[in-house]
């Protein structure tokens, strides 16, 4: 079977624009369930603040083979560097993260 396609909805009413110019993100959660992930963009989005700064986080819809439908919590960065250095202000923060594509 076929997986159905990945979706992104915006979590925070600023789009991200480094979202859209370039593949690189930074993960905080991944839920199983749109209400949890939104519940859980609205407190990352609080509670990091003053890391995320104005970036908006996404939702990304993902089927993971044996589980079902996650959805995945993730804000945007400009390049591989600038996720690297998000991720790792987000980990000082107490946060937990990796990088993506």
């Amino acid at each position: 079977p076929a997986a159905a396609p990945a979706t992104e909805t915006a979590a925070a009413p600023a789009a991200a624009q480094a979202a859209v110019s370039s593949p690189f993100s930074v993960q905080l959660a991944s839920l199983p369930s749109q209400k949890l992930a939104q519940d859980a963009a609205s407190n990352l989005s609080r509670q990091y603040s003053n890391v995320i700064g104005n970036r908006g986080l996404t939702i990304r819809e993902a089927q993971i083979e044996g589980r079902g439908t996650f959805y995945r919590v993730r804000v945007g960065a400009s390049d591989r560097a600038d996720a690297n250095r998000l991720c790792s202000s987000i980990k000082s923060a107490g946060g937990d993260c990796f990088v993506t594509r």
